[in-house]
Formats: structure tokens, C-alpha cells, sequence
């Protein structure tokens, strides 16, 4: 691996952004999933080694999670739409241009709105079963509009090696993969986080197994063809928070996107299949862009 880890502070979007640089290079922000306790480098720990030695890595936390801030979002603006502004003011200030993207989950999320909302500074997007973008076609009872609910309420109310566990059993296909080491991390992390997350106060408002999402976050499948960039779909077969089937609208309707599926494999793809994930995501980063036409 390229150099040591080195994390910093950055007062943007009204708020604190915790921000992990490590490796020489080309400038790849990866952003984290959107569960209790999460971070980037919880995310991605496994994946720095491969990805630093060619890349120029900034692991960010979104506001309410890892060691940010809590969330400010301005009046009447989307949870996904604040978090894209928060990374476009912490590149400014970090004076990052032009990137590649890597967004897990809630971070696929953002990944996708930055995209939107500033296209002229992503080169590629690689997404992980994105919440918004993907739209089920077989599955509209997926465990995100169902029982993920009164998982991450529970855990949430009652933060506990138990509950942790059994929430992140949710995002793999074999819960051997949640080591100890995960969940004491993470438990560690909400204690800082709680309520800060705007969707992690959405999912405390849970009631029984109903989340209310805010349709102008999680419809904007409906501008898939609006984003342009190359994108890498990484998805699960056995995802049972956004079901692999939610990968064809946006397959279908984005202009330049491609798909890799992992056999055996739940939501995070990067934690259950390291090695391959490493590989094709270095893959696709390394092509020569498309000529336009």
C-alpha cells in the first residue's frame, strides 16, 4: 500500500467532514453505506491495499456518520441532494478535480446525485445496489421497504453486539463474514452518530416494518438517463436489501453502464468477495475513456 492513512477535518456543509486519505495518483472517492455505525473506513478497510497502490484514495464520511459532523440539511433540500453538496464543497476545499467515484449502498446514492449535480467533475462511477437508483421489477418488497426497518430501529433504540450483528446479517449472503472486530467498531461509531443520520432518524421513525422515504431521494431512478459517465454496477445475486433485479432499469436507461454480479453474495460485494471485487473494479477504472460520438 501506498503511504499511511491519514484522516482530517473539513468545515463543509455546515458542518464537519471526516475525510481518510491514503495512496499517489489519480483522485477515487469512495463513500460508505448508509446502516447504523457505518463508516468508510468500515466499508473499505479490506479493499485500501489493492485500490492505494495505484489510486489516490478519500475515504469520506458522510455528516452523521464515522467521525463527521451531524447532518445540516437546508430547508426543503433531499438527504441526497445535501450529501452530494457536502462532497462537492469538501473536493473543493481538499482541491480535488476530476474524479472517479465509488459509492456503497447510500454512498452509491450519492455518487449517482453528485453525477447529476456536478457531471463535469466524475470521469466513472462504480455504484453498489444504490437506494434510489435501483428499482425492483420482481422484488418491490425488498427487506429495504420491509423488515430492514424494524432491524435498524431496533438497533438503533438499543444498540448491542446482538442487534448490531443481526442487522449486519442482513447485508451478507454468510454472516461469518461480520467479524467481532466489525461489530465493536461500529457499535463504537454510534455513539457519536446517533440521530445525527437523516436516514437513520428515518429509520427510527420506523413504524413496525414501514419507512417513509422521501419519494425525491428514492425515485431518482426516474433520471437514469441523465448520467452519462461509464458506470460499473457491482450487485449481489443474493442481495436482500436492494435485489439484483433493481439493476435493470438503470442498466437499461443509463447511456454508458455495464453490470457484475457476485454469486453467494448479499450487499456488500466489497466485504464477501474482496479479491474479485478488487480486481474488476481496477478493471473498469483503468480503460481508456470512451470516444464520444
Amino acid at each position: 500500500m501506498s503511504g499511511a492513512l491519514e484522516t482530517q477535518l473539513y468545515d463543509v456543509g455546515g458542518t464537519k467532514i471526516s475525510c481518510t486519505t491514503v495512496g499517489a495518483g489519480p483522485t477515487v472517492v469512495m463513500i460508505h453505506g448508509g446502516g447504523p455505525g457505518a463508516s468508510s473506513l468500515s466499508n473499505f478497510r479490506q479493499n485500501i491495499s489493492a485500490l492505494a497502490d495505484r489510486y489516490r484514495l478519500l475515504l469520506v464520511d458522510l455528516p452523521g456518520y464515522g467521525q463527521s459532523g451531524p447532518a445540516a440539511l437546508g430547508e426543503d433540500e433531499t438527504m441526497f441532494g445535501y450529501y452530494a453538496r457536502c462532497v462537492r464543497e469538501l473536493l473543493d476545499t481538499a482541491g480535488a478535480g476530476l474524479v472517479d467515484m465509488i459509492g456503497n449502498s447510500l454512498g452509491g446514492s450519492t455518487c449517482f446525485r453528485f453525477a447529476l449535480d456536478y457531471p463535469e467533475r466524475v470521469r466513472r462511477l462504480v455504484l453498489m445496489g444504490p437506494g434510489g437508483v435501483a428499482m425492483p421489477v420482481f422484488a418491490p418488497g425488498a427487506k429495504m421497504a420491509a423488515t430492514m426497518g424494524a432491524v435498524a430501529s431496533r438497533l438503533s433504540e438499543e444498540p448491542s453486539a446482538e442487534n448490531m450483528r443481526a442487522f449486519l446479517a442482513t447485508m451478507v449472503f454468510d454472516d461469518r463474514a461480520i467479524s467481532g472486530a466489525v461489530i465493536a467498531e461500529r457499535l463504537k461509531d454510534m455513539e457519536r452518530q446517533t440521530g445525527h443520520s437523516p436516514l437513520v432518524k428515518t429509520w427510527r421513525a420506523a413504524r413496525g416494518s414501514r419507512i417513509d422515504f422521501d419519494r425525491r431521494d428514492f425515485e431518482i431512478w426516474t433520471r437514469c438517463e441523465e448520467v452519462a459517465q461509464p458506470t460499473l454496477f457491482l450487485w449481489g445475486r443474493d442481495d436482500q436489501i436492494n435485489p439484483l433485479d433493481g439493476a435493470l432499469y438503470p442498466l437499461q436507461h443509463m447511456p454508458n453502464a455495464e453490470l457484475h454480479s457476485f454469486s453467494r453474495c448479499g450487499h456488500w460485494a466489497q466485504v464477501e468477495h474482496t479479491a474479485e471485487f478488487d480486481l474488476v473494479v481496477l478493471e473498469f477504472l483503468e480503460r481508456a475513456d470512451p470516444v464520444a460520438r
